[in-house]
């Protein structure tokens, strides 16, 4: 049950103290574990997944997640969205999104894909809705700009993406916070100092220090 409370958003000790009994044991851990300490090194993940054939494509993918998602407050704002896409370059401009019409309704000038159903729509969980999740996943991954909602879908398609391909990663300041805070991240875990974050209204964020962000007030 404490994976499940919102209120804990920095799991590395917490998950360290019972690294013994996850890697001894057949269990699966299910909550918001979303932090850049748990994730492999580089080497590791080039060595397990086999994107070798991986080719940068010369776009800007936007993911728009829609769904359970919109009616949150975690939800990024429409001034993040159109900020982050005057800071890209003159190429195409994509929408990847589970939600048409939510996604039509924040960026109505830009092309939504449309991708195929496949064998991994099967096996998605159910709060991932719409067809085609692992062409979209290669898209993000792949596209020379990726503009991404605070949603774990987009961060894996792009952290995983940037370890083969060069590419530039917009995402939102403070995370779930985006549209709320004032300095402190949920999870608290999630700055990656190579990306560029976007605050609410659209200015970008700043981050003074090396280590990552902590709950305090700037």
């Amino acid at each position: 049950d404490f994976f499940f409370d919102l209120d804990v958003t920095a799991y590395s000790e917490c998950i360290n103290n019972i690294k013994d009994l996850i890697t001894n044991n057949d269990i699966e851990i299910i909550g918001t574990l979303q932090s850049v300490n748990l994730i492999p090194k580089n080497e590791v993940i080039k060595k397990t997944l086999n994107f070798s054939s991986l080719k940068r494509l010369d776009i800007c993918c936007i993911h728009i997640r829609g769904g359970d998602y919109k009616n949150t407050i975690v939800k990024p704002s429409k001034k993040f969205y159109t900020k982050a896409i005057k800071s890209v370059d003159n190429i195409p401009i994509k929408i990847i999104t589970d939600d048409d019409k939510y996604a039509s309704s924040i960026l109505p000038k830009y092309e939504i894909i449309k991708n195929k159903k496949s064998k991994f729509d099967e096996i998605t969980n159910n709060h991932h809705t719409g067809n085609g999740i692992k062409d979209d996943f290669l898209l993000l991954a792949k596209s020379k700009y990726s503009i991404i909602s605070s949603s774990t879908f987009s961060f894996w398609a792009c952290y995983i993406g940037s370890i083969f391909v060069k590419k530039k990663i917009i995402a939102p300041a403070f995370w779930y916070g985006n549209r709320i805070s004032t300095g402190w991240w949920s999870p608290q875990e999630m700055y990656l100092k190579n990306w560029v974050y976007f605050k609410s209204k659209g200015f970008v964020f700043k981050q003074k220090i090396t280590t990552l962000p902590k709950f305090i007030k700037t």
